[in-house]
C-alpha cells in the first residue's frame, strides 16, 4: 500500500431464503402466522471492498455459477484498469 497499490477483499455469499414472519394473537384453532415478506429461492452476492473503501457489488436472484463469478471478476478488472 505504501507503493500506491490497493488491497482487494473479494467474497461470495449466498442467502438461501428470506421470509418476514410475524405472529399475532388469534382464536384457538386459527392460524396466527402472517407472512410479511417475499420468499427467495436464493440470492447470490459478489462483493469486493478495496483498501480505499471502494465497494463493488453484484447480486443475482439465484445461485452463482463459475461463469457468473468469472464475468464479475472480468468486469471488476476492466473497471480497475
Amino acid at each position: 500500500m505504501a507503493e500506491g497499490k490497493r488491497l482487494l477483499n473479494f467474497d461470495e455469499s449466498v442467502i438461501n431464503s428470506t421470509v418476514g414472519k410475524r405472529y399475532s394473537w388469534a382464536p384457538r384453532g386459527k392460524n396466527c402466522l402472517r407472512v410479511l415478506g417475499k420468499d427467495l429461492a436464493g440470492l447470490s452476492v459478489l462483493l469486493t471492498v478495496s483498501s480505499e473503501g471502494d465497494i463493488y457489488l453484484q447480486y443475482l436472484d439465484g445461485v452463482n455459477t463459475e461463469a457468473s463469478v468469472a464475468a464479475y471478476l472480468l468486469q471488476l478488472v476492466e473497471t480497475l484498469d
